[in-house]
């Protein structure tokens, strides 16, 4: 099965009429209304089309091409949106969708009354997923697995480690050796994974209440955690730890955090406290402190009857004490009591399991921190660091909901231990570990068997953002070899369809020509170019005309700025000639610039004419130069020099 075509009936803002969009597929398609007011469909055979072309399952791969603005997204939008709606039953009668089917079959996916009932069909198992490499406000009402926008839901560490986790698992398994022989020695080096504890200064602590009257209070706080944590480094004292402990350094960080939130209830609860600082980081058991904390916070939110109910019932029993003690009567106090709950049993569950984990395979002690490596693709290694991932990820869930900003514990990076050095990915390798670790995990999500999914859109939204012209020439190459091995897990697998928008010639140069869509601006509405209006080169084609034709680049193929300097010195040149009788019209949009003295004007002319590159451009300035500048004899013996130079090489090859 595959999507070869759709039609869409109105845009609000991107078509002034109905569309008929063709992906490339066995058959172009029409629409064209009959006397019953209904719509013919109309097929024509695409003679270029060959099956099979792009592999096993991999069903059809198609191009949107267009300027910026042209409306390349909001149809990638417009489609999925439209798919969903349909999912969810409502009444969407706006597009229709064309799969071709076995031989010559068709069958349509819409709601439009226009079509006959007879060539509509059901597509419960199709899944329409789309993806953009950039985070964008816009896109965050495209729903799905793999859309990076969709994916990021409270802060930019909680995205991070979201796509740490989806990395982990893509990097450590058998679909990752794939991708690396295809990129070879250019593929990411993610070696292995660092994790250290998250260093603070003390500063960034001291400072949350600076403008308010807790300042003071605050600091005097503080500098009993500090105190019961020394700073072993007194050349770096300005930090919140540096002890040779990596769980310690955690420690000290979580008790501050508490601390700090623990004024601010103090300040604005009910003013009654359990504990005083001092009994509260009393003893060595960390996890003591953190119920002592407990108490303290639950005290200071509540009652002494309510703490009083803590202390003497297990969690389920003080779980149901509070329904029926607060829900209805006091439902504020309700609500922030399960809150602490919440948040002190992602602390505990954390750090109980912070303490087990340089004993858990694939983890090991390093430098007084903690790494993890998993080298033979161990599957039970995989599962310990996303699982430690996850954990970590719920905490900072809880704490993002307190009064300090930033309340990291942990930084996570890429190391290389043959070299003992943290990795910084480019952005390009970082765009091209995400598309394929976000799709691998969509690949392994339940929700495929739930269901029972068997074919396979995606929408690749500039997918190739960001990477080298190597990589962009693997790029549609690497797609279809890998996506499939992705899916492959899944039984009875039908097909993978792929549609990608991009500004990359090297890109569109793997894409059959009937496979690519041309979109062109027409003042505020958009056109898709016909036949008779579209470039006609792309498979295989030269890069050079596919950047000057598909990208409908106008006024030559050099940057502006080189372009102006140019057409400077040509200017210059043209005026010069004049002064020898020579009919050159000059152009009254370029400014010359000015110069203290003849001599520095030739100067500046002859050295752009140095810079260029273009040969051709180069030696015709250069002839007009030695034509029309008659008091420059030094450059003429220059030249002069210069080709007897060349000629002696000539004779001597």
């Amino acid at each position: 099965m595959r999507l070869v075509a759709i039609y869409i009936k109105q845009h609000d803002y991107l078509f002034d009429k109905p569309q008929m969009i063709n992906f490339g597929g066995k058959y172009f398609y029409e629409f064209n209304l009959n006397k019953k007011g209904k719509f013919d469909v109309k097929k024509v055979r695409n003679q270029s089309f060959i099956e099979n072309f792009w592999g096993d399952n991999i069903s059809l791969v198609s191009t949107i091409v267009g300027e910026n603005g042209a409306g390349k997204t909001s149809i990638l939008k417009e489609l999925v949106m439209s798919f969903d709606r349909f999912r969810e039953g409502t009444s969407f009668n706006n597009i229709a969708f064309i799969y071709e089917i076995n031989d010559d079959d068709f069958i349509i996916d819409t709601k439009l009354d226009l079509i006959d009932e007879k060539l509509k069909g059901d597509f419960s198992k199709v899944r329409i997923e789309y993806y953009n490499p950039v985070l964008d406000y816009d896109l965050q009402d495209i729903s799905g697995y793999i859309n990076p926008s969709n994916i990021f839901n409270n802060t930019l560490e909680e995205y991070h480690l979201n796509i740490l986790k989806y990395q982990v698992l893509f990097n450590y398994s058998s679909v990752s050796d794939s991708l690396k022989k295809i990129y070879k020695s250019d593929f990411p080096k993610f070696g292995s994974v660092l994790l250290r504890a998250k260093l603070h200064y003390k500063q960034d602590f001291e400072k949350i209440f600076a403008l308010s009257n807790l300042q003071e209070g605050m600091r005097r706080y503080l500098e009993k955690v500090f105190d019961k944590y020394p700073n072993f480094d007194e050349r770096n004292n300005q930090f919140l730890h540096n002890q040779d402990n990596f769980i310690k350094n955690i420690e000290v960080t979580i008790l501050s955090i508490l601390v700090i939130n623990n004024l601010y209830n103090v300040s604005s609860g009910s003013g009654i406290s359990k504990y005083t600082i001092d009994e509260m980081l009393e003893g060595e058991d960390f996890l003591e402190i953190l119920e002592k904390f407990k108490k303290q916070y639950i005290l200071l939110n509540s009652t002494k009857e309510v703490l009083k109910s803590y202390e003497e019932n297990k969690y389920l029993d003080f779980r149901r004490y509070l329904y029926n003690h607060s829900y209805f009567k006091y439902p504020n106090q309700h609500k922030n009591i399960l809150r602490i709950l919440r948040m002190f049993n992602a602390f505990e569950h954390f750090y109980k399991r912070l303490l087990k984990l340089s004993r858990e395979e694939g983890f090991n002690e390093y430098d007084n921190n903690l790494f993890f490596s998993n080298d033979d693709n161990n599957q039970n290694r995989t599962d310990n660091m996303v699982r430690f991932i996850t954990i970590y990820n719920r905490l900072l869930i809880q704490l993002n909901m307190l009064h300090v900003k930033n309340p990291s514990l942990i930084e996570f990076s890429f190391f290389e231990m043959s070299v003992n050095k943290r990795l910084i990915l480019s952005n390009g390798e970082k765009a091209l570990l995400n598309l394929y670790s976000i799709v691998y995990n969509f690949g392994i999500n339940s929700q495929i068997k739930t269901h029972q999914w068997r074919n396979f859109i995606f929408l690749l939204d500039e997918a190739d953002l960001g990477f080298h012209p190597e990589w962009k020439k693997r790029f549609v190459s690497s797609v279809i070899r890998v996506f499939p091995e992705i899916l492959n897990r899944i039984k009875h697998l039908g097909s993978i369809q792929v549609i990608f928008t991009t500004h990359d010639p090297l890109t569109l140069s793997d894409i059959p020509n009937n496979n690519v869509v041309y979109l062109k601006k027409k003042y505020d509405k958009t056109d898709v170019l016909k036949n008779s209006e579209r470039p006609q080169k792309s498979f295989g084609g030269n890069i050079t005309d596919l950047l000057s034709d598909s990208f409908f680049i106008n006024d030559g193929l050099i940057g502006d700025f080189a372009k102006e300097k140019i057409q400077t010195t040509l200017e210059w040149l043209k005026k010069e000639a004049n002064k020898g009788e020579v009919a050159f019209v000059l152009d009254d949009k370029i400014k010359l610039p000015s110069f203290n003295s003849r001599d520095d004007e030739k100067a500046y002319h002859r050295l752009i004419i140095d810079l260029i590159d273009e040969p051709l451009v180069k030696n015709k300035l250069k002839s007009m130069y030695l034509e029309f500048v008659k008091d420059d004899d030094k450059f003429k013996y220059e030249e002069i020099e210069r080709l007897r130079e060349e000629i002696k090489k000539l004779e001597s090859r």
